[in-house]
């Protein structure tokens, strides 16, 4: 089930909504570090100067490298679920979320198939999280 951005007025055809797409990347970890007990989390996305878009979560996790490539991973795979695209443009979580897999000596694939299974489970909490960030570039606490 892909979800839609707020409709927007486009003159072309085929749009990609680079906002909608880094929300959804954004929220995807946000709900995963929520998820597995993250508490004080705040997630925003801002515009680059190039015209895309780039976000980040922050909050007080648990100090367990399984757990951060799981979050981490599933950034990318909530914002392909819901949007078609991964969202990684310009990013290091795949290279960031490997480290921690072989730290946590079980492996990306663990953590690969743990974060698909998060995201499946909790995707209308993505959904409903990546369109509250769409409308309001913050959710969480903390400042924005």
């Amino acid at each position: 089930m892909r979800t839609r951005p707020p409709r927007q007025r486009s003159s072309r055809a085929y749009h990609v909504d680079h906002r909608w797409i880094a929300a959804a990347h954004e929220a995807s970890h946000y709900v995963a570090y929520h998820v597995n007990g993250g508490q004080n989390l705040a997630a925003t996305i801002r515009p680059t100067a190039t015209g895309g878009w780039r976000g980040g979560v922050t909050g007080d996790i648990e100090d367990d490298d399984f757990i951060d490539a799981v979050c981490t991973l599933a950034g990318a795979i909530g914002a392909r679920l819901l949007t078609g695209y991964p969202g990684l443009d310009g990013s290091n979580d795949l290279t960031e979320a490997a480290r921690m897999a072989r730290r946590s000596g079980r492996g990306l694939r663990a953590a690969r198939g743990e974060a698909q299974r998060l995201v499946r489970t909790n995707q209308t909490a993505i959904a409903r999280a990546a369109a509250r960030l769409y409308r309001d570039r913050h959710i969480g606490g903390g400042a924005g």
